[in-house]
């Protein structure tokens, strides 16, 4: 069974794609994009012999611990493992998780084996190099847990489970099999289906030694649920181009999927100086490879549905899958469901998605109220109403919980102290948690003036600032949701406002000085960048910041105010300084600005306006105007 290319599908722009399409026609992938291409919102844990972290298609991809500082020789973040900040070797118990040094006894294959199911995963796709995986966006995080000859221990895979999953892994890729079953590893994995991690893992290439019959002779991790009322494990076997379980492929019981596992094409290690010359290659075989397609769909599929657990996910895969028996009548029922459909799978995910979530809310408190407008349906409703024995400091609003749910997040302060406040999406309390530091607080002048929430991270978190009298010296403290803090920077430079990039975590600071307006980054070591200068700007108005031209980059949008009062809009690109520029006028009231992001990567829309002046302009970052509002009074 070949799926031709659909007319209207999504398709990268990579040059190697072309040798990647049968494989990817086959799942029907191209299909699946029109409806999402992943997001980094999701991590999928890679156990393997290490992934080349460094390669051009993956390095944008890779799994970053932002919780850690690089290279201090500290567990900054507390879970047991120092500078683990792109995953861990499990091997060398160190933090590269990249594949071992190279010697004349490597197993070619094993040295290149992780980068290439990595690559299945989610190489970078439509960058203009090489293919593509999967997921074209998504965090993959490289645990090393099989050697450089492609053998591993059962109890370092286990550890490898269990770091996966206390480090927000919602996918874990297993291409290996043993022998036996290992009580630490089941342990592990029932550990992470609890989790709502999805498992994937390959079925073995048994078949041409004469033992492809998982039923007679069992093997793991994938046989590990087996005789289990529920189907926690995808298993998942290979068949070749036409549908047709591939020679050396397992089969059984214990296999709920099959997928493309001949002439495969991806990302391959790179390291000349030791004969490995080529970053892609191909007409890799074995069921290896069905595991990352598999792992691959399923991250796509949560990229859709991230409120869906392991269960429904597992579920959604399966009863779209196309069944091949009629082809393979020697194995017929013994395929599980049969060969993967991604695009039936995204769409079915898609058609099942909760209509609230494309509405578009603002909200706000007023007179003692929490409100939230509806710009789709033109309705206002109240919340919620706030105490007497507190100060709003600050409102934003976000789902924290993937719950398809605005969540309402308060900065408030109470008795000197301040604290985060979360309301569920109805408005009713949830849960709150301090922040700032007391000794600090005890001082009068001390306080915290601004927060942003991190809502691109799972979990999410909450950056704060805090300020003292008689200083520009800011503090930027970043917190769980657990009340934790887990790092904080200084920076002295006045700043005028300040946001927070959502891909990478580093705050965006606003400058103004007598030449005018700088913005550049500061991250979590104090190191700074500027980006880009504005000469002549006297004021700003607001700045936000979200993904306003489409893809992965992030844009600013701000009002500056020039001589004489002119107010103008940029809608300007952090990486090219590309921008869209509106001239607003002499207006004397103060804009305020809000970004909408839309899902799938899509161009954001902006909302521009007046508090308190009830008019307000959604449109687009290049300027076209989606209609106007009569917004209530804001505060």
């Amino acid at each position: 069974m070949f799926f031709a290319l659909p007319t209207s599908a999504k398709v990268p722009n990579d040059p190697q794609y072309q040798i990647q399409a049968p494989m990817y026609n086959q799942i029907n992938a191209p299909t699946a994009w029109d409806y999402s291409v992943g997001s980094r919102k999701v991590i999928v844990a890679v156990i393997d012999t290490g992934a080349d972290t460094w390669h051009p298609d993956l390095t944008k991809n890779i799994w970053v611990n932002r919780h850690e500082i690089p290279d201090n020789g500290l567990d900054d973040d507390k879970n047991g493992f120092i500078d683990d900040i792109n995953g861990w070797n499990f091997v060398e118990r160190n933090n590269n998780a990249r594949t071992g040094v190279f010697d004349k006894d490597d197993d070619r294959e094993a040295v290149h084996h992780g980068t290439v199911v990595a690559g299945l995963v989610g190489a970078e796709g439509n960058n203009g190099h090489d293919g593509t995986g999967i997921n074209w966006q998504v965090q993959i995080m490289p645990l090393r847990a099989m050697n450089s000859l492609g053998s591993g221990a059962m109890s370092e895979v286990a550890q490898a489970v269990l770091y996966a999953v206390d480090n927000g892994a919602q996918v874990i890729s297993m291409s290996f099999v043993g022998e036996k079953s290992d009580i630490r590893l089941l342990a592990a994995l029932k550990v992470a289906y609890t989790r709502g991690v999805v498992i994937v893992a390959a079925a073995g290439n048994g078949q041409n030694s004469g033992a492809g019959d998982l039923d007679t002779k069992p093997i793991f991790p994938i046989c590990s649920d087996q005789g289990d009322k529920e189907n926690w494990i995808l298993g998942t076997t290979a068949v070749d181009s036409n549908d047709r379980l591939s020679y050396f492929a397992n089969y059984g019981s214990c296999v709920d999927l099959t997928a493309p596992g001949e002439n495969i094409y991806s990302t391959e290690r790179y390291a000349p100086a030791y004969g490995y010359n080529n970053d892609f290659g191909g007409r890799w075989q074995g069921t290896s490879f069905t595991a990352p397609l598999v792992a691959g769909a399923a991250a796509l599929i949560k990229s859709i549905r991230p409120d869906w657990g392991a269960k429904e996910i597992i579920a959604n895969l399966l009863s779209t899958a196309d069944n091949i028996d009629d082809v393979n009548p020697t194995v017929s029922g013994r395929l599980g469901y049969g060969r993967l459909n991604l695009g039936a799978a995204a769409a079915a995910a898609m058609a099942s998605k909760p209509v609230t979530s494309a509405d578009k809310l603002l909200s706000y408190f007023t007179s003692g109220q929490i409100k939230q407008y509806n710009l789709d349906k033109n309705i206002t409703k109240t919340l919620a109403r706030y105490a007497d024995n507190f100060q709003i400091v600050g409102l934003r609003s976000g789902d924290i919980n993937d719950d398809f749910n605005n969540e309402i997040l308060l900065l408030i302060k109470r008795d000197k102290y301040f604290y985060i406040r979360i309301l569920k999406g109805d408005g009713s309390f949830w849960f709150e948690f301090p922040v700032g530091d007391e000794d600090l607080l005890k001082v009068k002048a001390a306080s915290v003036k601004n927060f942003e929430v991190l809502f691109n991270d799972r979990p999410a978190k909450v950056v704060v600032e805090q300020t003292s009298a008689g200083t520009t010296t800011r503090q930027f403290k970043e917190y769980n949701f657990g009340g934790r803090k887990i790092r904080e920077v200084e920076v002295k430079d006045k700043i005028a406002l300040w946001r927070l990039n959502d891909l990478n975590g580093n705050l965006v600071l606003a400058k103004l000085d007598k030449k005018g307006l700088s913005v550049g980054e500061v991250n979590w070591l104090g190191e700074s960048t500027e980006d880009f200068n504005l000469t002549g700007v006297t004021a700003l108005d607001d700045m936000q910041l979200g993904n306003l031209f489409g893809g992965n980059n992030r844009q600013l949008v701000f009002v500056a105010r020039l001589a004489k009062g002119l107010a103008q809009q940029y809608v300007m690109d952090l990486n090219s300084q590309s921008f869209v520029k509106e001239n607003l006028g002499l207006a004397k009231v103060k804009w305020s600005l809000q970004v909408f992001d839309n899902a799938s990567g899509d161009p954001a829309n902006i909302l521009r306006y007046t508090a308190g002046k009830g008019t307000a302009t959604l449109f687009t970052a290049k300027g076209g105007a989606i209609k106007t509002l009569k917004l209530p009074k804001l505060y």
